[in-house]
C-alpha cells in the first residue's frame, strides 16, 4: 500500500479501517553471502556477460540482484534442445516404428499369402514379414524390414508368389500419434526457443520461498538482454520442485550434562546444527541421513540421537535416505523437533 485515504464514510457512517497482513513479506534473498560470491563469481567471469551454454545461464540466474526486490537466492535453467537431441529423438521414433507392426490395406488376392514369409513391393522393393492375415482377405499385418510400401504397387509372396495390390497403409497408432506429436515440436522450434528458469526466493530464517513476480520480470530482462536472438527467457516460480524437510529428533544427553539448563544448551544446539544443514542447498543435493547423525553426535554433550525424516514418507528411501532428482531442492520445513529421551 503506496497510500491510504482517510476517513472512509458508509452510509454516513465513519469507519476506521484496519489492515491486518499475518503472512510476512517473501521477497528475494539479501544480497549474496562471501561463500556464494566465491562459487558464483568464477562463473560469471567466464560466462563474460552474455548466455551460451546452461553454466552461463546458471550463473547469471545465481547472481542476479534486483535494486528494489533483492537477489535470486537459487535458480536453474533448462536450455533448448539441440539439434543432436532432435536427431536421437527422430532415430528413437524410427526405432519404434520398426518394431510395431503395420497393416497394408490390400486388393482381391491371387494365390494364398503364408504367415512369415517375406513380401516385396513391386514398385518401392520394400520388404516385411507377414504377422497377420485379415479373415476377410481385406489386409495383411507385417513388421516392416526395410523401405517404405507404396500405394497402388503390387506385393509378391516371397514364398507363396501370390500377389495382390496395395490400396494403403495404416501405420502404428502409438508410432502415429508420437509422430505426429514430435512433427508440431519441430515445428513449434521454428520460433524462438525458450530457456526456462525456475527461481526461489529466502524468508527471515533463510528456507527458500517462491520469488516475488516482480524479481522473475526483473530477471527475464536481464537474462534476454544476454541470451541469443533466437531465445527468450521465461522465469518461473521454482517452488514446485521445492521439498520442505521436516525432522523429529530424540536426543538423549551424557553423564556430563547434570543441569536442565545444560540440557536445554545442548537441545539448541542440535537443532541449529540441523537447521543449518536444511539452508542454501542446492539442487540435485540428496539427504543421507548418516550425515545428519554425524553432525549431531560432533555436539558437545550429546550421547546418542534418533532422527528420522516425517513429511516425505513416499520419497524416503529403506535406510531413512531422502533421495531427490538433479531439478529439485531441499530445504527447511518446520525447525526440528528435538525431544529428550
Amino acid at each position: 500500500v503506496v497510500t491510504f485515504v482517510e476517513p472512509i464514510a458508509a452510509a454516513g457512517v465513519i469507519l476506521t479501517p484496519t489492515m491486518p497482513h499475518d503472512a510476512p513479506s517473501t521477497p528475494g534473498s539479501d544480497r549474496e553471502t562471501i561463500s556464494s560470491i566465491k562459487t558464483n563469481a568464477p562463473q560469471v567471469f567466464q560466462a563474460a556477460d552474455r548466455a551460451v551454454t546452461q553454466a552461463d545461464i546458471d550463473a547469471l540466474i545465481n547472481a542476479f540482484i534486483d535494486p528494489t526486490w533483492g537477489a535470486v537466492a537459487i535458480g536453474r535453467a533448462t536450455v533448448p534442445r539441440s539439434v543432436a537431441q532432435d536427431a536421437v529423438a527422430v532415430t528413437i521414433i524410427e526405432q519404434i516404428e520398426s518394431s510395431c507392426a503395420t497393416v497394408l490395406n490390400i486388393g482381391a488376392i491371387v494365390g494364398d499369402f503364408a504367415l512369415a514369409e517375406v513380401i516385396t513391393g513391386g514398385t518401392s522393393g520394400a520388404t516385411g514379414t507377414i504377422v497377420g492375415i485379415d479373415p476377410a482377405l481385406a489386409f495383411l499385418t507385417i513388421f516392416p524390414v526395410s523401405g517404405t510400401f507404396t500405394a497402388g504397387e503390387t506385393l509378391t509372396g516371397g514364398t507363396s508368389a501370390a500377389t495382390a495390390p496395395m490400396t494403403s497403409i495404416e501405420p502404428n497408432d502409438i508410432v502415429a500419434e508420437l509422430t505426429a506429436y514430435w512433427d508440431k515440436v519441430l515445428s513449434s522450434n521454428c520460433k524462438a526457443n525458450v530457456v526456462v528458469a525456475q527461481i526461489l526466493g529466502e524468508d527471515q530464517v533463510g528456507r527458500y520461498v517462491s520469488a516475488p513476480s516482480a524479481l522473475a520480470r526483473a530477471l527475464e530482462t536481464y537474462l534476454d538482454a544476454r541470451l541469443e536472438s533466437t531465445v527468450k527467457a521465461r522465469v518461473v516460480d521454482g517452488s514446485v520442485n521445492l521439498l520442505p524437510v521436516d525432522l523429529t529428533v530424540g536426543l538423549h544427553t551424557d553423564d556430563t550434562i547434570t543441569s536442565a539448563e545444560q540440557q536445554e544448551v545442548v537441545k539448541a544446539n542440535v537443532r541449529s546444527a540441523l537447521e543449518t544443514e536444511l539452508l542454501g542447498r542446492t539442487y540435485g543435493q540428496s539427504i543421507r541421513i548418516s550425515d545428519l547423525y554425524r553432525l549431531s553426535d560432533e555436539i558437545a554433550g550429546v550421547d546418542y540421537v534418533n532422527i528420522a525424516i516425517v513429511n516425505q514418507p513416499t520419497r524416503i528411501d529403506a535406510f531413512g535416505n531422502l533421495p531427490i532428482e538433479d531439478f529439485e531442492v531441499i530445504t527447511l520445513g518446520v525447525s526440528p523437533v528435538v525431544s529428550f529421551i
